[in-house]
This record gives structure tokens, C-alpha cells and sequence, in this order.
């Protein structure tokens, strides 16, 4: 590359070259005309605003020729491109030699994104500015400003209306936050202000988590806490010890957990006022325990969670959220219990408690609030509790068909695919699977559930894979196949918090000998 610098000697070719280092990817005619259009940065664009057409046509043959610039077409579109590793060479040069003028590129193209937002009506290539917006007006240091200005109105809506990092996938909120990181995920630019420090490091593990990366989302997730504790913000502790749970769970650390879902509950009772951050903690604990096997327990958390939200959080629907999410599929997998428990003719009565409020309650009004507020995420999971609800119903009451309740779910995957957020894709999977197995559909069943095993063990949710397997034993069942369910079921001791699964897995235990009993009829016949 120095041989390029040295025939160019800082003239509009090199003045071109890191122009086109500070996109991340290609670009069109009028996203250089910034550039153009403004005064000349010495090092970086001086003689290219008084170009003449034919001395740009000259500049680019040139760059062209010696494969240092790539020019194509999509449709109508020009593209102009580097070589990642050109695109890189020429970055840090800038940024290296010439701070001043890398940080007024980094302002100019901040500006255009932030105009280019204001005045396009679509919501998603709207997004899409306020992305590049961001991460260009970081690099230009201007880190507290882009939060404040636009992270936190425009793109995080101050999460009391529809979350717009939806519009852009969370992969692209990821590199838009990694802008305000030094070190990432450790080390942020702002160290100033605390309050917006702890807001980056949680933000930052939360896109992690929707990514599936839950890993390394616990150490922005841990400092967030720490400084929000520092803070006496009880209510964000709480919160985000609510997620903390959820990433150990999903990596099958159970008992760490549950004590750290307890730890939620106890931060949101030192808050003023009592909320969703009450009732989401109780909700986040209750799942814990069901996981562990106590259901009891589980149902009278949910019960009081449920209360709290009715009396007190009047801004969302009955049910909603997380809550009826949680809820349903702990109740469904109740009626499962049931199920093969009738089919292996098992004499006892189960620890099954099915609510009237249960069945009754409608998810419809949390449909039309997360509809009305173009939340994607939320939707997806409202209808995936619907079609929970629709095959509890079902399997109690035998109301309900599979064409309606397949028609909900297909409502629900288009809705759980934009959300994007892995482990609920998963639970999807799973709930499909659910679905097909109860209307004896072994097929269809079988294929969802590897789709979702496949996808768990990509991301290594070993808790996930845990509740997979156990469907897979209670689909097998169901179809009669008792020599598979038997090793599907002996082959659930590689999990190492196994035993954890307290009554649910013993549920399944006792089918044990009656498991050998059909594999030993099974040979006979």
C-alpha cells in the first residue's frame, strides 16, 4: 500500500481512498456528495469539492485500474467499495495520522444520517440512518451526545413505546453500541457519567442475549448492576437481575439461578412503588422453580404475580407479557404430564392445579397492545402464549381445532423470525413441536424438534437442550415408541443439573420400569 501512497503523494486519489475507509461497507453517489458539498478537510477530501466531472471520471479509471476500487451496479443503484483489507489500511491511517480530519469525516457523515432520519418516513430504513448516525457520531467522540440525542429517544424509544432496534436486527444495535465501547463489552469511552455507563453495559448484553452470545453477556449485565446499585436505582437492579437469571438458566446453572432471581425479587420490594419490575421478577423466580421441578411452588408465585399485575401495573393488558408466556407453557407441560400419564395408565392423582382464570383469560388484548405499538418481539411471544392457551383448551376441555390453532402459530413464527431473539425462535420450535405431537402428527413433530436442538446446541443453551430431550421422550410416548423413549430418557444423565429438574424429571423417572416393561412386550410381539 505504500507504493500507491507514495505514487499518489497525498493528492485526490489517497483523498478518495479514505474517504471510502470511513463507510463500513459500499457506497453510493449521494452519500459522498457530504463531502463534496461542505468545505474541504485538509488530508482527507481538500480539492475534491471543486472537482470537475471529467477530472472524477479520471480519479476513479485510475483507482479502478490498479484494483484499489471496486464500482458495480444494483438496478439503478452506482456502488462504490474497498477491499476490507484496503478499507482498513486506509482507516487507521487516517485515524492515526490524522485525528482531526478522521473525527470531522466521522461529524460530517453523523450530521447526513441524523438529516437523512428526520426525513424519511419509512420506519425501518429510518432505523437504519440512526444506526450509522450513532456509531459515525461516536467515532467523532461525541459519545454522551449520540446517547442522549439519539440512542435513547429515537432508536431505544426510552422503552415505553414500540423498541425500534427491532427495525434494524439486533446484530446491527450490537455494532452500533460497540461504538461507545473502548474495550468491548468492558471498557466504555464515557466514563463520566455513570447513570449512561451502566444503561451501555446493559444494553450491550441484551442485544447479546438476543443473539444467542449469553456467555458473554453476563459481565456488561454484572457491571450494570453494580453500578445501578451504586446508584440506588433498585428498580434497573432488579430488572436486570431478572435477566441475569435468565442467561444462567439458559446455560443450565439452575441453582445459581434461582438464587439470583431471588436476589430480583428482593431489589424491587426496596423500590417506592410497586410495578412490572415486581411482578416480572416474581414471574422470571416462578420459572426457576417450575424448571426445578416445583410446581407448587411455581403455581402460587405465579398467582401472586399475576395479582400484583392486575392491581397495580394498569399500563399493559391482564396476562401480559412475560408472564402469560411463562405461564401457559409451565400449564402446558402440566397437561402433557397428564397425558402420558393417562397413556401409560399410571394410577395417582398428579400435583396439577389448572386455574378457572387460566383458561378463561384471553391473550387477545396483549395481541392488540403489542400490535398497536409495532412491538415485533412481544407479539410473537403473545401469540406463541395463544397458541399455548388454544392447546391447553384442547387437551382440557377438547374444544378448539388443529387448522385454528396451526393458524396461530404460523401468526406466531412470522412475528418470533423479525423479533429475532434466538432462544424465543427456539421456544417456538418447541411449541410447534408441542402442537404437531398432541394432534399425532410424529413427523412433523420430530422435524421442529431437531430444528430447535440443532439451534440450542449451536448456541450451547443447555437447559434448552434439556427441555428438548424431554419432549422428544414424551413425543415418543405418545406414538407408542417405548424402546426409542428409553434411550432418549437414559441418555438425559449427560446433563449435569439433571437431577435439579426435581419433579418433573421424576415424573418422567417413574415411567422408567414401566418403559422397560413395554420394550420387554414390545420384543415378545
Amino acid at each position: 500500500m505504500k507504493y500507491y501512497d507514495n505514487l499518489y503523494q497525498e493528492g485526490c486519489q489517497l483523498g478518495l481512498l479514505r474517504v471510502l475507509s470511513l463507510f463500513d461497507r459500499s457506497v453510493e453517489y449521494p452519500e459522498l456528495c457530504v463531502f463534496f458539498d461542505k468545505p474541504g478537510i485538509a488530508n482527507l477530501t481538500e480539492g475534491l469539492p471543486n472537482i470537475s466531472s471529467l477530472e472524477w471520471g479520471t480519479l476513479l479509471r485510475q483507482l479502478k485500474n490498479s484494483q484499489l476500487v471496486m464500482e458495480y451496479r444494483v438496478g439503478r443503484r452506482i456502488l462504490l467499495d474497498l477491499h476490507p483489507m484496503i478499507r482498513e489500511y486506509y482507516y487507521e491511517q487516517l485515524k492515526r495520522r490524522f485525528p482531526e480530519s478522521f473525527i470531522t469525516g466521522n461529524k460530517y457523515l453523523s450530521d447526513y444520517y441524523i438529516s437523512m432520519a428526520e426525513e424519511c418516513q419509512n420506519g425501518q430504513e429510518k432505523m437504519h440512518y440512526y444506526f450509522r448516525a450513532v456509531l459515525h457520531g461516536c467515532k467523532a467522540g461525541k459519545y454522551i451526545e449520540m446517547y442522549q440525542k439519539i440512542y435513547l429517544p429515537f432508536i431505544k424509544h426510552y422503552e415505553i413505546a414500540h423498541d425500534a432496534r427491532m427495525y434494524g436486527g439486533y446484530g446491527t444495535n450490537l455494532d452500533t453500541i460497540s461504538g461507545f465501547f473502548r474495550k468491548k463489552w468492558d471498557e466504555l469511552y464515557c466514563d463520566e457519567n455513570e447513570s449512561i455507563k451502566a444503561d451501555l453495559f446493559a444494553e450491550a448484553s441484551f442485544a447479546l442475549i438476543c443473539l444467542g452470545e449469553i456467555r458473554k453477556a453476563r459481565y456488561p449485565l454484572e457491571k450494570a448492576i453494580d453500578i445501578e446499585y451504586r446508584l440506588k436505582d433498585y428498580k434497573k437492579v432488579a430488572t436486570y437481575y431478572g435477566n441475569l437469571s435468565e442467561i444462567y438458566l439458559l446455560s443450565g446453572e439452575i441453582k445459581r439461578a434461582f438464587g439470583i432471581s431471588i436476589c430480583g425479587i428482593g431489589m424491587a420490594e426496596l423500590c417506592n412503588e410497586i410495578g412490572r419490575h415486581n411482578w416480572a421478577q416474581m414471574t422470571k423466580c416462578a420459572n426457576v422453580l417450575n424448571q426445578m421441578g416445583k410446581k407448587e411452588a411455581a403455581q402460587e408465585l405465579f398467582k401472586e404475580a399475576e395479582l400484583l399485575q392486575r392491581k397495580y401495573d394498569k399500563s399493559a393488558p391482564n396476562l401480559y407479557g412475560i408472564l402469560a408466556y411463562k405461564l401457559y407453557d409451565v400449564t402446558l407441560s402440566y397437561m402433557e404430564d397428564i397425558l402420558i400419564n393417562k397413556r401409560l395408565k399410571l394410577s395417582g392423582k398428579m400435583d396439577v392445579e389448572i386455574n378457572d382464570f387460566l383458561l378463561e383469560e384471553d391473550i387477545e388484548g396483549a395481541i392488540v397492545h403489542d400490535q398497536n405499538s409495532g412491538n415485533y418481539l412481544y407479539l410473537g411471544a403473545d401469540y406463541i402464549s395463544s397458541v399455548r392457551l388454544k392447546l391447553i383448551r384442547y387437551m382440557h376441555f377438547g374444544t378448539g381445532s388443529f387448522e385454528e390453532i396451526e393458524g396461530a402459530m404460523e401468526r406466531a413464527m412470522q412475528y418470533i423470525n423479525r423479533g429475532e431473539r434466538k432462544e424465543f425462535v427456539i421456544y417456538a420450535l418447541i411449541t410447534y413441536a408441542k402442537l404437531y405431537g398432541i394432534f399425532n402428527k410424529k413427523k412433523e413433530a420430530e422435524k421442529y424438534l431437531k430444528e430447535a436442538k440443532d439451534i440450542a446446541t449451536h448456541y450451547n443453551f443447555e437447559l434448552i437442550c434439556a427441555d428438548i430431550d424431554i419432549e422428544a421422550v414424551i413425543l415418543k410416548i405418545q406414538c407408542g415408541e417405548y424402546k426409542d423413549a428409553r434411550f432418549i430418557y437414559n441418555d438425559l444423565r449427560k446433563y449435569k443439573f439433571i437431577d435439579l429438574y426435581g419433579k418433573r424429571l421424576k415424573a418422567i423417572d417413574m415411567l422408567s420400569n414401566i418403559l422397560e416393561n413395554k420394550v420387554s412386550e414390545a420384543k415378545k410381539i
